[in-house]
C-alpha cells in the first residue's frame, strides 16, 4: 500500500492484516513481524451486538496486566485519563438497533523494543437512531504500553462486552524504517 503525503513525498507500508468479520467475534488479533517499528491500525464500520454501548479495547502481545496508560478526549472537551489499566480504551460503539453507534478510526503506534510503545490517533462515533438525533462525535487518544523489553508481535482488539458485529473491519499496516523505501 502506498501512502502519499503531499505531491512530493511518499512512504510504502506493508499490509500486515486486513480482517472483515464474516461472523461476530469478541476479539480480533493480528500478528506483527518484529521488523516493523511503526504500525498504523485502522478500523471501519465497527458495530456491536449489544443493545447498550460498549468499548473497543487494545492490547499488545497478550498483555492484560496494568501496563497501559491512556487519555481520550472528545474534541473541545476535557479528557478522560486512566493509568495502570489492563488495556487501552479506544472508543465507543453499539448495535445497529437501539444504540446505533458505529465507529471508524485510526492510530499510529511507535514500536521500538527498548522503548515504551506510544499510541496516537483519532476516531469518530456515528449515532444514527433511537430517540436521539443523528450525530457525529470525534475524539482523539494518546496512550502508551509501558513495556520496554519487547517489540509488539501481536495486536488484539476486544469488545469489552458482547461482540463485534459482522462486517466490522480492522486493518494493520507496518513500516520498517530500516528499509530505504522513502521517495522524495
Amino acid at each position: 500500500m502506498r501512502i502519499q503525503r503531499g505531491p512530493a513525498v511518499s512512504v510504502n507500508a506493508d499490509k500486515l492484516g486486513d480482517v472483515t468479520l464474516a461472523a461476530t467475534a469478541s476479539s480480533v488479533s493480528i500478528g506483527v513481524p518484529t521488523r516493523y517499528d511503526m504500525l498504523m491500525l485502522f478500523w471501519c464500520g465497527v458495530y456491536g451486538d449489544q443493545a447498550s454501548d460498549q468499548y473497543m479495547e487494545l492490547t499488545f502481545n497478550d498483555d492484560t496486566g496494568s501496563n497501559y496508560d491512556w487519555s481520550r478526549k472528545n474534541f473541545g472537551t476535557s479528557s478522560t485519563t486512566t493509568n495502570a489499566d489492563g488495556s487501552i480504551q479506544l472508543g465507543l460503539f453499539g448495535d445497529t438497533g437501539d444504540a446505533e453507534y458505529h465507529m471508524n478510526g485510526m492510530v499510529v503506534i511507535f514500536n521500538r523494543a527498548a522503548q515504551e510503545k506510544v499510541v496516537i490517533g483519532t476516531y469518530a462515533n456515528f449515532s444514527s437512531g433511537g430517540a436521539a438525533d443523528e450525530d457525529i462525535t470525534g475524539q482523539h487518544i494518546e496512550a502508551k504500553w509501558r513495556n520496554t523489553s519487547a517489540a509488539i508481535t501481536k495486536v488484539t482488539l476486544t469488545a469489552d462486552s458482547g461482540n463485534f458485529a459482522i462486517a466490522s473491519r480492522f486493518t494493520l499496516l507496518g513500516i520498517n524504517s530500516a528499509k530505504k523505501r522513502y521517495a522524495v
